[in-house]
């Protein structure tokens, strides 16, 4: 159970840190890795020198009465490093990550504590018997051949989806892996938005871009809400990177997802709002933020083969969720349901594939249609049901059923839901 707990643990640091972790089987390169990633992240002092150099390691760790003899051999990868130096050496980096978003630096841990002593332990056992950084379970799975891996390419189905759909919902409540290049996510993330903008200049088809998210009750006591927190974060940090990519294209995709994107966040601060027109909505809070894997899925080979046979890899669980253009909005049977996972392929390489799974009960279906029409109608791009009649009487047939774009939002609010833009989701 502790190596499963651990290789959790590395994946929600890759997120952070913008990088595979470890980033080597090799204990003594991944804590060299480590310290040069540190090291990058300070930046640079204004005569251009870097504001983490080696003096200024060395002082902050006397500040902790920690003291590693012949530190800048070690870290250069010329002399070994002792196994108490390397627990000594992980704690201080992961406790003490460099934070350049608000124009200064700030230090942060990149997990909680306990998951950092974990982490530390580890490396200092490994350093100790000359070994790895690959646990027990992940001997067992990094095997797998590219044609023994469930689905698709992650970059494959997003792309293909984005082109079909005419919403596009990603559901993640603790992790959002929804990013083609795990080792490489800021990046990874801006590619995969360019991919999407050049499918509307392509198609000239606007298509909402949803996430669904829950930012949980901020009991960082409690690991569940330090995750789903820390998932609002991380997307948000991946937002702000594109916004501050030194690329041509950075503030045309800025505005362009501006027009395109909606938040859906699911937060107990939130003041649940009556709804004032229309009716109590039929399907649940927990329904449409996946926070309970539906019951119809546990059982489902689709979902075993993503997240294993206990579903032990259910905490990385994410979805997508497509509202087909093809059909008249909102017909049935029109939602399609993706789940994503990560999978080790060997020399610490990891492929994130995407399956399709099974359509779910009515109240879901519900549930996403509200979604849908709400994210429509915050971008102004609902048709309004005056339109569907005007149609339906030229084609001499009866008007359908139409989800209101105003009560879709009351809805929403009335389970605790918020509804947020571009803008307003970089404040939140």
């Amino acid at each position: 159970m502790r190596d499963l707990d651990l290789s959790n643990i590395f994946k929600v640091i890759s997120d952070e840190i913008g990088q595979l972790f470890p980033s080597s089987p090799d204990s003594q390169k991944a804590l060299v890795d480590l310290w040069s990633l540190w090291k990058r992240r300070g930046g640079s002092l204004p005569d251009g020198k870097p504001r983490h150099s080696m003096r200024f390691l060395t002082s902050r760790l006397e500040e902790q009465n920690i003291k590693v003899k012949s530190i800048n051999h070690k870290l250069n990868g010329n002399t070994r490093i002792q196994p108490s130096d390397g627990k000594h050496l992980v704690t201080f980096f992961l406790g003490t990550w460099p934070d350049l978003s608000g124009g200064t630096v700030r230090y942060k841990p990149v997990v909680d504590r306990e998951s950092i002593f974990v982490v530390a332990v580890f490396f200092e056992e490994q350093l100790a018997t000359g070994g790895n950084t690959t646990t027990r379970e992940e001997k067992q799975v990094n095997m797998f051949a590219r044609s023994e891996l469930p689905g698709k390419a992650i970059s494959d189905v997003l792309e293909q989806n984005y082109q079909a759909c005419d919403v596009q919902i990603t559901v993640s409540p603790e992790h959002t892996n929804i990013n083609p290049a795990p080792g490489n996510l800021f990046i990874g993330f801006i590619n995969l938005m360019k991919v999407y903008f050049e499918i509307e200049l392509q198609t000239g088809y606007k298509r909402p871009l949803v996430w669904v998210l829950d930012i949980g009750f901020r009991n960082f006591k409690e690991l569940d809400s330090q995750k789903k927190y820390e998932n609002v974060k991380r997307l948000r940090n991946r937002l702000d990177s594109l916004r501050e990519y030194s690329d041509p294209l950075s503030k045309k995709l800025w505005d362009w997802l501006g027009e395109t994107a909606v938040f859906v966040i699911a937060d107990p601060n939130n003041k649940r709002m009556p709804v004032s027109k229309g009716k109590i909505p039929a399907f649940s809070a927990h329904d449409i933020s996946f926070n309970d894997v539906a019951i119809e899925w546990v059982v489902d080979q689709s979902l075993i083969a993503l997240y294993g046979k206990g579903l032990e890899e259910i905490k990385q669980r994410t979805f997508s969720i497509l509202f087909n253009k093809a059909a008249d909005w909102p017909s049935d049977e029109q939602l399609r349901y993706f789940g994503f996972a990560y999978f080790p392929v060997g020399d610490n390489k990891i492929e994130t594939r995407g399956l399709e799974l099974p359509p779910l009960p009515h109240r879901y279906e519900e549930g996403f249609k509200t979604v849908c029409a709400a994210a429509k109608h915050t971008l102004k791009l609902e048709k309004y049901a005056s339109d569907y009649k005007l149609e339906a009487e030229k084609k001499g047939s009866p008007a359908p059923d139409i989800i209101d774009g105003e009560e879709a939002i009351e809805q929403l609010k009335f389970l605790g839901y918020g509804v947020l833009k571009l803008e307003e989701f970089t404040k939140y």
